[in-house]
């Protein structure tokens, strides 16, 4: 989870830097604070909702979705 929250605040990064926007411009229009903004760009948050990841960044320009993707054995309940 930590390589892919690293990978979404360096797109987030890229995105406001490109929209010439500031870390306390994407905070005041998020109702958060620059100091959050500063760390979700560099993947150090990680307590953040849904929510909160689509205002972000919704504000620098981007649509956020997401896909699941298998990865092994799926967990199965015993009959």
């Amino acid at each position: 989870m930590r390589r892919q929250l690293v990978e979404l605040g360096a797109e987030i990064r890229a995105a406001r830097r490109m929209a010439g926007l500031t870390q306390r411009a994407v905070a005041t229009a998020t109702r958060t604070s620059a100091s959050r903004i500063c760390r979700l760009e560099q993947g150090r948050i990680l307590t953040v909702t849904w929510r909160q990841l689509t205002q972000v960044a919704t504000a620098v320009g981007l649509r956020l979705s997401a896909k699941a993707y298998p990865v092994g054995s799926a967990v199965r309940d015993a009959l």
